[in-house]
């Protein structure tokens, strides 16, 4: 605040020795010294700047309505209106008369313009040159039965933000949306989360740190944050030892405006995305009808509240959380001075000499991407529970020392007998990798040249014009597949199933649960339990089935000592497992004399 007073009586002293000819200032610049420092004695000796705090802000559903206008928020250019205020009015006309035509009776309008709303709500008529459009729209809302229009902060405002700038690449003057168009998705699932954003308000002060305090480079303070915690001034590792200087702080919070880092083409994302109850860290695809997880951070643990901190360090990637506790996501080999979210789904740290010490690609979790490769190190995919729970499922898929590329169920020894698929590559010096290219390319390769390619999608020989994403997944019903993604503009995109492993969900070996059997094909694969048991979650009949009589109950058979049990039969099914005993050509009458002498 002393700034600014005292640039700007600064300024008025020198227009005035400049542009009044008849003032007459002996010395200038004497002069000048000695008013600012009269000003600064008058105004303190400690200047105090306001703290922004941030206050959560959240969307919440109107009551009762049958068409809610989320947002009439245009730009200026598009309409040649000289003011916001003019723009916003313009589209509340429009929006209303639209409204009018579809015969819609409740209406629940929310703007993101104060003034605005003041303006139509108030019973006095503004300024002349605003009179005529307010009166326009008021007669209008006469014309429904029941309506409310009220004032909605920015942050709570995504979707009206997001229809907003699409619409200056719009060729037509209206667009009619029969569902959500994809760029609003991500505003969408926020909205109906249980998450909010900060809205911030100056309300608190803070002075600036005393002199005498003190920064050490390997102890803590090492640097001093700034009030809005977007910077840092202190000491920061270059080459051997340490520099002293400015740096951008790059935090993230599911709450903040700041949830998550596009890439450059703005088709992936790092950052915060809802899970279950709460929030995970991870990288996904954009733009789609729903996003596209490729790979999550520390996913088994449990989602973090919208409280939780993701700050980006010189020790790499630190979650707090609302408790207070310290998760480091990945140890460095060395400490990052830069980090990127690049347009192959790579997020990478680099060193003070812009080398990759860290990247997402070497730490797969199901998915990879267009120039991504799964050595034979060990570094397995390992499906997700599901397509909205993205924590370690039950299957993985393994780049064998052998060669070979297998598919396993969990918690089984890699062993021929519990594979259920298999790429048939059996290498001499068993030094291959799964690799997936940009074009589409899915094989087998030892770094020089592909020995079996299990998928190719090539582009074709025009050139393309739109992009393209290509992705494999160890799906969640533990079938490998290779998708690819087509983005036709900002708006839209189509995504294609390339190739699959297997055909059908009941050749994957534990696909249903223990005490249970698979019926079906392709993908409508079911569970079912075996006769005498029952679903131990029904909402999730892939977890298997638990016995649902009891001892007792077979102890007190009215059938005699001896049949304590039902055999029942069960038509056309392949047992799949190795049987511990086995009869071949036998009546269901003998069988049922066989096992009552046993």
């Amino acid at each position: 605040m002393c700034s600014r007073l005292g640039f700007g009586i600064l300024w008025l002293r020198r227009n005035i020795f400049v542009f009044n000819s008849c003032s007459v200032i002996p010395d200038p610049v004497a002069n000048t010294i000695a008013f600012a420092s009269e000003l600064f004695c008058l105004m303190g000796k400690v200047s105090h700047v306001k703290l922004r705090v941030p206050t959560p802000i959240k969307w919440k559903p109107p009551d009762l309505v049958t068409l809610m206008v989320v947002g009439l928020g245009v730009l200026l250019g598009l309409l040649g209106l000289p003011t916001s205020v003019q723009a916003e009015l313009r589209a509340l006309k429009d929006g209303l008369m639209l409204a009018i035509d579809l015969g819609i009776p409740y209406l629940a309008i929310e703007m993101d313009s104060l003034v605005a709303v003041e303006f139509v709500n108030s019973k006095t008529m503004p300024n002349v040159f605003l009179s005529a459009i307010v009166g326009d729209c008021r007669c209008l809302l006469e014309r429904f039965e029941r309506y409310t229009l009220h004032h909605i902060f920015r942050e709570a405002n995504g979707c009206a933000d997001a229809l907003a700038k699409a619409s200056c690449a719009q060729i037509v003057d209206f667009i009619s949306f029969t569902s959500a168009p994809a760029h609003v998705l991500e505003a969408l699932d926020f909205d109906s989360s249980c998450a909010t954003r900060a809205q911030a308000q100056q309300e608190q002060y803070c002075s600036h740190i005393n002199l005498g305090s003190s920064l050490h480079p390997t102890i803590a303070p090492k640097s001093w944050p700034s009030l809005s915690g977007k910077f840092a001034f202190g000491f920061y590792p270059q080459d051997n030892g340490f520099m002293v200087g400015i740096w951008m702080v790059l935090r993230f919070s599911p709450i903040a405006n700041h949830t998550s880092w596009r890439s450059p083409s703005g088709l992936f994302a790092f950052g915060f995305y809802p899970q279950g109850s709460g929030f995970a860290v991870g990288i996904w695809l954009v733009n789609q009808p729903e996003n596209i997880i490729v790979w999550t951070a520390i996913r088994n643990d449990p989602p973090v509240s919208p409280n939780a901190i993701l700050n980006l360090t010189s020790d790499g990637l630190l979650l707090r959380t609302e408790q207070g506790e310290e998760n480091l996501i990945h140890d460095l080999s060395d400490p990052a001075v830069s980090a990127s979210m690049l347009d192959s789904g790579n997020f990478v740290f680099y060193n003070n000499s812009h080398s990759v010490i860290w990247e997402s690609f070497n730490d797969s979790t199901d998915t990879i991407l267009g120039g991504q490769n799964l050595p034979y190190d060990g570094n397995n995919l390992v499906s997700s529970v599901s397509r909205s729970d993205h924590s370690s499922g039950r299957f993985y898929l393994t780049m064998q020392s052998d060669g070979n590329l297998v598919c396993y169920p969990v918690n089984n020894t890699a062993d021929s007998g519990n594979a259920y698929w298999d790429s048939g590559t059996y290498h001499s010096s068993g030094s291959l990798s799964l690799s997936l290219n940009k074009r589409g390319l899915l094989s087998l390769t030892d770094g020089n040249s592909s020995i079996k390619i299990l998928a190719n999608n090539s582009y074709p020989t025009k050139k393309e014009t739109t992009p393209i994403i290509y992705r494999a997944i160890l799906d969640s019903d533990g079938i490998f597949k290779l998708y690819s993604h087509h983005f036709l503009g900002n708006t839209s995109s189509s995504v294609s199933l390339v190739w699959s492993a297997l055909r059908d969900q009941c050749d994957v070996k534990g696909f249903c649960g223990l005490n249970s059997y698979c019926v079906g094909t392709g993908s409508k694969a079911e569970s079912h339990c075996y006769p005498g048991y029952g679903f131990m979650n029904p909402r999730n009949k892939l977890l298997g089935c638990y016995n649902n009589f009891s001892r007792h109950g077979c102890s007190s058979s009215t059938r005699g000592p001896m049949i304590l049990y039902d055999v029942t039969a069960l038509p056309n099914i392949s047992w799949g497992d190795f049987p511990y005993s086995k009869f071949q050509n036998i009546t269901l009458l003998f069988l049922l004399l066989q096992i009552q002498k046993s």
